[in-house]
């Protein structure tokens, strides 16, 4: 059970360092301030899987509760990552001739890497979740809830991209409300709608490689 138990652990290790490898040339060569806000938002985007590794190991039902709440609200962090695959329109890939330049191409790797690893664990807690939800409540609970929490995820995304809020901004929610109730439109409503459903889809491939890898492990 503990190796299971560490293997998320490990896997987190070995992708942030894949990360940071790609991020210190850049970094080097590059002042740009987009890169230092994209490690930011990675550092943002590991908070929902730190809460569910420590929620998954507490048992002190107070505690427990806290890091779920905690969870609920960073979770968004996570697969908002992916939005930040806009500023590549910033960048210039000339194939041939003298224009070319190493500096886009790692750009795209640690932005790509970025949102590969946020994303990946950010589904990975949002498994750890449902696990404990299904366990309490049901399937159907468990699939309800993941469906709200995709569902909230999407318009988190919306208001993190266009209103610039972030996950402690609850702790003022006069003025999130009031900000989020003025600019709720039609297009902030499609767009929760599509990133909620990209996050459900996303998700529902994440467990069927799951279920892949445990089929092939159990025919062995």
């Amino acid at each position: 059970m503990r190796e299971r138990l560490d293997r998320p652990t490990l896997a987190a290790v070995g992708l942030l360092a894949l990360y940071f490898a790609v991020s210190i040339p850049v970094f080097l060569t590059q002042p740009l301030s987009m890169h230092h806000w994209l490690v930011w938002n990675v550092f943002l985007a590991m908070m929902p899987p730190l809460f569910a590794w420590l929620f998954a190991r507490c048992r002190v039902k107070g505690l427990r509760a806290a890091l779920a709440v905690l969870w609920l609200l960073f979770f968004p962090n996570a697969t908002y990552m992916v939005t930040d695959l806009m500023h590549m329109h910033n960048l210039t890939f000339h194939a041939w001739g003298e224009g070319r330049s190493l500096y886009p191409w790692l750009t795209l790797l640690q932005v790509g890497i970025a949102v590969f690893l946020s994303t990946t664990m950010g589904l990975w807690s949002l498994g750890v979740m449902h696990r404990a939800i299904r366990e309490r409540g049901g399937s159907a609970a468990g699939w309800a809830a993941v469906g709200l929490i995709c569902a909230g995820s999407g318009y988190a995304t919306y208001l993190g991209r266009f209103l610039r809020f972030n996950s402690w901004d609850v702790l003022n929610p006069t003025h999130l409300l009031q900000r989020a109730l003025l600019y709720t439109d039609g297009f902030a409503l499609r767009f929760s709608a599509a990133f909620g459903a990209y996050i459900l889809f996303t998700y529902c491939v994440f467990r069927a490689f799951g279920a892949l890898h445990s089929a092939g492990h159990s025919s062995r």
